[in-house]
């Protein structure tokens, strides 16, 4: 794990494990101001030298998280864009199925 306080960046390094060929994948994840980028060994981006590249980040920009995901190294635009704003657990509604067998248990 490397922090830099000064420039408020951090970046963890771990390992993904495949569970049925034990196969590995080394994985840095660096946090830079609004950004989470996940680099994964052997995979990139269009914009990035080899070994260099994100394909994954998760942005916080406007008090909004959306994750960008590179699905295609030849296009320079994230292939996905996925806005989180609907998985606020303040979103969250109520089960209707489990709020009336609580009613009927009263």
């Amino acid at each position: 794990m490397r922090f830099s306080n000064e420039q408020h960046e951090y970046e963890f390094l771990a390992r993904l494990v495949d569970p049925e060929t034990f196969k590995e994948k080394d994985v840095t994840i660096t946090i830079d101001g609004g950004r989470l980028a996940i680099q994964i060994d052997k995979y990139g981006d269009k914009c990035s030298v080899d070994g260099e590249g994100s394909p994954i980040v998760v942005d916080f920009y406007n008090y909004r998280l959306k994750v960008l995901v590179w699905a295609d190294i030849n296009k320079e635009d994230p292939t996905h864009s996925i806005d989180l704003d609907g998985d606020k657990e303040d979103k969250r509604v109520e089960d209707h199925n489990k709020a009336m067998k609580t009613q009927d248990d009263a």
